[in-house]
């Protein structure tokens, strides 16, 4: 497990039942980067009562108390051996909430369960997102967390993919894993395989050459992955959001867990993850 010395825990987002792959796929990243665990939901707020005998305090108040209930029942998924936090977020606009969050306590990462989330995440919270967002596939292993040994790396030889190298790298060296590079030669143009850039990153990366459209390619490689993780280089098919085009159907459905990272999340030449000391 990576030592830290600085706080950038990992958010989960609870939503209920069919959450409870994010907060495996939370643990078992909060472990190997050595952080702390966020389990976080957020409400409706709304000021006005829906009904004329129920008081917009008294309505909140009952929200707040299901939504701590929700976080004792995620608390029950997620490793005892994480330091873990509970954050119950009153919200107008719950993604909002969520991002807000994740900036305030410069989160490593922020983790969804797919099946419920998507659909909100990707316009609402990835738009606004300065760190990593990991999702978890439906039926994803919880108990034990998802142990991450198999990652690989989408690469194309672009700065975004060069972060997500580096950060499959330190997982990898955390994890006592494998890294692998996962690069496809297809439409809108190649993913050249570039084991030369992996040695400048000090990446021992084993090469995965694929044909054909890239989308199903990364889909097809992730079957026999741990977790896949690509960089985003903010364009696509939504332009104003985190992610480009081949993340966010990524997102949509990739079989294995999903890690994107944001454009210049390692521009500083600092840590990746909230990793700051991963073992070699």
């Amino acid at each position: 497990m990576a030592q830290s010395q600085t706080s950038h825990p990992v958010v989960v987002c609870w939503r209920g039942p069919e959450s409870a792959a994010a907060t495996g796929l939370g643990s078992a990243l909060a472990k190997l980067v050595g952080q702390q665990l966020i389990l976080a939901t957020a409400y409706d707020y709304e000021p006005s009562s829906l009904t004329a005998d129920v008081s917009a305090a008294e309505r909140s108040e009952a929200l707040r108390e299901l939504a701590e209930a929700a976080l004792l029942e995620a608390q029950r998924a997620a490793d005892p051996a994480l330091q873990t936090r509970l954050e119950v977020l009153a919200a107008m606009d719950v993604p909002t909430a969520l991002a807000d969050l994740a900036k305030e306590v410069d989160a490593a990462v922020l983790v969804f369960g797919r099946d419920r989330d998507r659909h909100h995440v990707v316009p609402a919270v990835g738009k606004r997102l300065a760190c990593p967002l990991a999702v978890a596939p439906i039926g994803a292993p919880t108990d034990p967390p998802p142990q991450l040994l198999r990652i690989g790396v989408a690469f194309d030889d672009t700065e975004a993919s060069r972060d997500a190298l580096r950060i499959g790298r330190q997982l990898a060296s955390a994890a006592g894993g494998q890294v692998t590079m996962v690069c496809v030669d297809g439409e809108p143009g190649p993913w050249p395989a570039s084991e030369a850039a992996g040695a400048d990153l000090g990446v021992d990366a084993e090469p995965l050459l694929l044909q054909g459209d890239v989308v199903s390619s990364l889909r097809s490689a992730a079957k026999g992955l741990d977790l896949l993780i690509c960089g985003s280089h903010g364009r696509g098919l939504i332009k104003t959001a985190l992610l480009g085009s081949v993340s966010a159907k990524l997102i949509e459905d990739c079989p294995s867990p999903l890690l994107v990272v944001p454009p210049g999340v390692g521009s500083g030449g600092g840590s990746l993850l909230g990793i700051t000391a991963a073992a070699d």
